[in-house]
């Protein structure tokens, strides 16, 4: 079976409690990006916030 997606939650999920992103976490959703892996964020926060924390960690 091939991944083609995944999808994550952002708080208590991807977000640590203070709102970050492990560095460990970054890795594997990068290695996943360069794999042709399609990481998805979902979320019920504001589109703007959302893009403002991703651009933070280099992971739009």
């Amino acid at each position: 079976m091939n991944i083609k997606m995944i999808v994550t939650d952002l708080d208590s999920t991807l977000l640590r409690t203070d709102k970050t992103i492990s560095e460990r976490t970054k890795r594997v959703l990068e290695l996943c990006r360069k794999s042709g892996i399609k990481v998805v964020y979902a979320t019920g926060r504001q589109s703007g916030l959302l893009r403002l924390n991703f651009l933070a960690v280099k992971l739009q």
